[in-house]
């Protein structure tokens, strides 16, 4: 058996080593949050614009037929598509559509939430191979391709349609405002790709955040 005056010692050990473990524990781990390179706990990533604007510098139109069988048109504020091939019996097949979207603000607060519409009129969908066609739009990099956008772009607004499913539509969505910079260039663009098959019509707005 353990003597009194035994216990007593070990006892006061134990709350010795109980009282320094509860003192290092909190501390090492105050430490850990603040060197972790991931933590953002306790305050805002260093990157998030929480203020100034992205302004509105440049708008480019242009026309990238891959297929090379659409033409395409402008009338207004809307874009006109016609697209037709004859088939081995020729038979003429003929997809004919109107693209029109809302022109974007020229001053966008980062992080704010802003409205985006745009609408897809079928005039002629006349074949049964399955052509998609539609408007996708979305802020991505200076540099970002139409084709697929990068890990980095913002959704904004899509409309798809197939041999199926081609009727008009009016779409309406709520988006975020970039709250990141993209790359060093301190600008983005967001680009409205209309597209019918592979045949594209591209408009690029440049912005450029302005502190």
């Amino acid at each position: 058996m353990y003597s009194h005056k035994f216990l007593i010692k070990f006892s006061i050990i134990l709350l010795v080593i109980a009282f320094l473990i509860s003192v290092a524990l909190p501390i090492s781990s105050q430490e850990i949050a603040q060197n972790d390179p991931y933590n953002t706990a306790g305050g805002s990533n260093p990157s998030e614009l929480t203020s100034g604007a992205w302004i509105l510098t440049d708008v480019e139109q242009k026309a990238y037929n891959e297929v090379g069988i659409t033409k395409w048109e402008k009338s207004g504020n809307e874009i006109v598509s016609l697209c037709q091939w004859k088939d081995i019996l020729d038979i003429i097949h003929t997809v004919n559509a109107g693209f029109k979207w809302m022109e974007p603000s020229s001053y966008l607060k980062p992080g704010s939430l802003m409205e985006f519409q745009a609408s897809y009129i079928n005039k002629e969908y006349s074949t049964t191979t399955n052509l998609k066609t539609g408007i996708r739009v979305f802020f991505d990099r200076k540099d970002a391709s139409y084709k697929s956008n990068s890990i980095e772009a913002v959704y904004v607004l899509n409309v798809s349609k197939y041999n199926k499913y081609y009727s008009s539509e009016d779409k309406r969505e709520v988006f975020t405002v970039p709250k990141y910079l993209f790359d060093d260039s301190n600008e983005c663009v967001l680009i409205v790709d209309c597209y019918v098959g592979g045949d594209h019509y591209v408009t690029k707005y440049t912005y450029r955040y302005q502190p």
